[in-house]
């Protein structure tokens, strides 16, 4: 056994927000979802909690800005929104209706919620109103 430590690698560019090493560290998901900005609702692509890929209508000016926004999710007999403060990244050419969305703070509020969505997605089980707020 040696005392050296593993020296932790830089991050590629500087850009991943949360403490987290790579950009890629998350695996993105294909949860059904709905983006929730202002008056306009973007059908959710994929999603991880780090970012949210999404295709919609946003302003031409959108790109680079930072915007609230409610995660939607639902579920039978119920809706959870999850509100997260996200940079506006657009996604290919200017009439591309493609985004992505990076949170601003990963681990904020909406954070164990959202991991409990997508780990009961994960495992294929059913989520109830009950076992979320319990």
């Amino acid at each position: 056994m040696t005392d050296t430590l593993t020296p932790i690698p830089d991050a590629p560019d500087g850009t991943v927000s949360g403490g987290f090493i790579y950009e890629n560290e998350h695996p993105q998901l294909q949860i059904p979802f709905t983006a929730c900005i202002g008056a306009r609702r973007l059908e959710g692509k994929t999603l991880s909690i780090t970012e949210a890929f999404v295709s919609g209508l946003m302003p031409p000016n959108a790109n680079f800005d930072r915007t609230t926004m409610a995660l939607q999710f639902d579920f039978e007999g119920f809706t959870i929104s999850l509100f997260v403060e996200a940079d506006v990244e657009k996604i290919g050419d200017s009439i591309s209706p493609n985004y992505k969305m990076r949170f601003c703070n990963p681990t904020a509020s909406h954070l164990a919620p959202l991991r409990h969505i997508i780990n009961s997605h994960l495992a294929g089980d059913l989520i109830t109103m009950d076992r979320f707020l319990g």
